[in-house]
């Protein structure tokens, strides 16, 4: 395959959009590895990246950029697969990331690692029927919503972050039967119920808590308490500026579970970032007396 060595900078106009990666194995990434100093803004239309076709087995390794104002910023179809990672993905007006098959030839597979999904309109990912997708270390906010999932089609969150995002009934929203699979994520203050789908839902040690239309609500209620799942304020930073690292005395870090559960790893897609805000500290009577005199 290629690499494409992007220099830090914005980049906009018609040569920034409508990328068509037909079949081959194409790298693209910043040359400083910093997605918010290498921008492609695609000015509120289009979509970005579009991998493969008919028969095309492309495919597509983003890494290091932000992709911004597009309507996708990568369409991944057919035969093709696609990889996006230390990426930021924010202003989408229709879906962020959309999967597309062709019942009985073709289904699509898509990758997103170790980024930042933010402010995109509806569903930021789409997985088209029979076609997967799968999120590992990422951090989603203020979207309007997180993964909408064709029939037969399966998509799964691992070490996520979910917040402030909205959708008229599940962040997750599936017809038909599916696979889906949740796996030390954190899903907390969202004006939606998290999951909306006829199919069973594999979840373990995720963090639910806060959400406007319930938390463990429709197929996951019977795994409150369970595989490792609790519900409680996992303490974020900052909310209110989106700083989403955890305070030390997080539930979500590890030694912190409120049941006990070695879940192996940090819940969510951050680690800590600051102490505990209202941390209880050991003292001794004396002192104590010694603060009243």
């Amino acid at each position: 395959g290629d690499t494409l060595l992007l220099a830090d900078g914005l980049y906009s106009g018609a040569g920034s959009k409508s990328i068509n990666i037909p079949e081959k194995v194409l790298v693209i990434m910043s040359e400083s590895g910093d997605p918010a100093s290498c921008i492609i803004d695609c000015e509120g239309t289009g979509t970005c990246f579009d991998v493969g076709g008919w028969y095309d087995y492309g495919l597509l390794h983003l890494r290091g950029v932000t992709v911004r104002n597009a309507e996708t910023a990568v369409h991944v179809a057919f035969y093709a697969s696609g990889f996006v990672t230390d990426c930021i993905v924010e202003g989408c007006t229709g879906r962020a990331f959309r999967v597309s098959g062709s019942p009985g030839t073709a289904y699509g597979q898509l990758t997103i690692e170790d980024c930042t999904i933010r402010s995109n309109t509806g569903h930021p990912i789409f997985v088209g029927f029979r076609c997967r997708a799968e999120a590992r270390n990422c951090v989603f906010y203020d979207n309007g919503g997180l993964l909408y999932l064709d029939e037969e089609a399966s998509g799964t969150l691992r070490d996520c972050t979910i917040v402030q995002s909205s959708a008229a009934t599940g962040l997750i929203r599936a017809i038909g039967i599916n696979g889906i699979g949740l796996d030390r994520c954190i899903i907390a203050f969202n004006d939606a119920m998290p999951v909306d789908t006829p199919s069973d839902v594999s979840i373990s040690c995720c963090d639910v808590y806060g959400n406007s239309l319930g938390d463990f609500v429709g197929k996951i209620a019977m795994w409150e308490g369970k595989n490792g799942n609790f519900s409680a304020d996992p303490r974020f930073c900052d909310l209110g500026s989106f700083d989403l690292t955890l305070e030390d005395c997080s539930p979500c870090l590890p030694g912190n579970h409120p049941d006990g559960y070695d879940c192996g790893d940090v819940i969510g897609g951050l680690t800590s970032g600051c102490a505990c805000s209202n941390a209880l500290q050991e003292t001794t009577w004396g002192t104590l007396k010694a603060m009243y005199r």
